[in-house]
């Protein structure tokens, strides 16, 4: 075996090593983090909180309405399950917004969205799409959405719920 190849070998060894720790790493973060949570009450007061941090986080800070912007589906699915769990909600109000890039399947877009959310495509508006630099495809990415509930009520209970959070 000649020296770069045995040092090539060596090379793909500690990347495999580290991985691996790395890996033993997350699974026991985990494991902590899921004795915290075993521990928390989720009531519908916490359910609030909760909602309103990730608003303030990633929401709009109009109060007429809320919005809330977000490319992970974890994280809109969350977000939604929390607001639909703390408040009686109108499903008709909700509206969302697809902004992607001109080469990605808009239905299927569309569609996969619809699925994460529990909003019908019907109450999907005009997409916004980025035209392609040329420089990157990201043919998995699902783009970014905009989730929109028109209660302006909601939007400033969620905004005075992060506000006096942040002020204790």
């Amino acid at each position: 075996m000649s020296y770069a190849r045995a040092i090539f070998h060596i090379q793909i060894q500690n990347v495999f090593a580290l991985e691996s720790k790395k890996a033993k790493k997350i699974v026991a973060s985990s494991k902590e983090s899921a004795k915290h949570t075993k521990k928390i009450s989720f009531t519908n007061q916490i359910n609030k909180l909760v909602c309103a941090v990730l608003f303030w986080a990633e929401g709009s800070k109009k109060t007429n309405h809320v919005a809330f912007t977000n490319s992970d589906p974890k994280m809109i699915s969350y977000f939604l399950s929390l607001l639909r769990q703390s408040y009686d909600l109108d499903e008709n109000k909700f509206r969302v917004s697809v902004h992607l890039h001109e080469y990605h399947d808009l239905l299927g877009i569309f569609n996969f969205w619809s699925k994460v959310t529990g909003v019908a495509k019907t109450q999907f508006i005009k997409p916004y799409i980025k035209p392609h630099t040329g420089l990157r495809k990201k043919p998995d990415y699902k783009g970014c959405i905009t989730i929109r509930y028109y209660d302006s009520e909601i939007a400033r209970e969620l905004t005075a719920l992060y506000n006096n959070i942040s002020s204790r």
